[in-house]
C-alpha cells in the first residue's frame, strides 16, 4: 500500500531585536548544520500561524516573542541543502523579541543562534544562507513589507 504525502505547511520566525537585528540559526537539519536559517517548524492540527510561531520560537530559543505578521509565502520542493526529500510550504512570520528574554539553545536542533545586521547577512556566501531567508531578508531591507497584515 503506498502512502500519499502531501506538502508540509511551517512557519519560519523572522525574529528581530529593538536594534533591527535578525536572529538566525544554525540546524544540523540545514546542510548539515554550516548554513543561516530563520528558527521555526511545522504548524500542529488546530494551532493558528500565530500560536505555531510563538511555540516554535519558545520550543527552538527559549525566548517569547510577540508575533507581528506574515512576511511572505513561499515554497521548496525537495531542497538540495535539507537532511531529507521535504516539500515545504513556508509562511514567513516577522516577530518581536519581548523584553528581557535570553536565548536557550539546545545544542541538538540548534547549533548555534546569532543576531545579525541584514547588512551583514546578506554578505554571507550563497552557499552560508538559505536563499528563502536570503529572499525575505532582501525584501525587508528594501522596505517591501510595510503594513504588512496581521
Amino acid at each position: 500500500m503506498s502512502m500519499t504525502r502531501y506538502p508540509e505547511v511551517v512557519v519560519g520566525a523572522y525574529v528581530f531585536n529593538n536594534k533591527d537585528e535578525v536572529l538566525l540559526v544554525r540546524s544540523p537539519k540545514w546542510k548539515n548544520g554550516k548554513m543561516w536559517v530563520v528558527a521555526g517548524g511545522h504548524i500542529e492540527w488546530g494551532e493558528t500561524i500565530e500560536e505555531a510561531v510563538v511555540r516554535e520560537v519558545k520550543e527552538e530559543l527559549g525566548i517569547k516573542v510577540k508575533y507581528e505578521g506574515v512576511l511572505a509565502t513561499m515554497e521548496e520542493v525537495f531542497p538540495d541543502y535539507f537532511q531529507d526529500k521535504r516539500h515545504f510550504i513556508y509562511l514567513q512570520c516577522k516577530c518581536k523579541i519581548l523584553p528581557g528574554e535570553e536565548i536557550e539553545i539546545d545544542g541538538r536542533e540548534i547549533v548555534e543562534a546569532k543576531w545579525w545586521k541584514i547588512e551583514e547577512v546578506l554578505e554571507l556566501r550563497e552557499e552560508e544562507l538559505h536563499p528563502k531567508t536570503r529572499e525575505v531578508l532582501e525584501k525587508v531591507r528594501e522596505g517591501k513589507f510595510v503594513g504588512e497584515v496581521k
